[in-house]
């Protein structure tokens, strides 16, 4: 009896059951889990808010460009449907006396949207920003009164809007 308490005390000591091993299993898949679904249901607000990011550099890239350079700039914004929405920066040619709109322009920037990120409600496709000399959005194309709007869109519907300020050109972003 007395050999039979001393064995138990020396095996209990020797470490974890087979249910404690389970149980802190069965704890770490319930974690993993719940970190891999918080993850999942993150990934769309990231993405949109990292493409919104991306197209309000590039509205401050266009400005940049033309108050720098002293040329006109447009930014074009492309919705191609079945693949990646794109934007352009386009500088106009310097030498070009061209007045309004038209006249020779080359490429200074652009990039394609991430994967699943779309312009939406584009007025026109391309839609085209014009940045004037002096950094301002070209009254042109925008109806008076209103403000020019780019909206970048993914599948579930989450929205981010950039609201450009007609007389500065300048960008800013919101949440919807």
């Amino acid at each position: 009896m007395k050999r039979r308490e001393e064995m138990n005390r020396r095996y209990a000591s020797r470490g974890f059951t087979l249910i404690e091993l389970l149980v802190v299993i069965v704890i770490m898949g319930i974690i993993i889990a719940l970190v891999a679904y918080s993850t999942t249901k993150m990934m769309p607000n990231l993405q949109i808010a990292a493409a919104s990011q991306q197209v309000l550099g590039a509205v401050g890239q266009a400005r940049s460009t033309a108050v720098t350079k002293s040329a006109i700039v447009q930014l074009r914004l492309y919705h191609n449907a079945g693949t990646q929405d794109s934007f352009a920066i386009l500088m106009r040619n310097p030498a070009d006396t061209m007045t309004g709109g038209g006249g020779t322009y080359y490429r200074v920037g652009g990039a394609l949207l991430n994967n699943g990120i779309e312009f939406y409600n584009l007025p026109s496709n391309p839609a085209n920003y014009q940045f004037l000399r002096d950094g301002s959005l070209d009254f042109g194309p925008i109806a008076a009164g209103s403000r020019p709007v780019i909206r970048c869109i993914n599948k579930t519907s989450v929205q981010r809007t950039l609201y450009v300020m007609r007389a500065t050109g300048i960008a800013e972003l919101k949440a919807n």
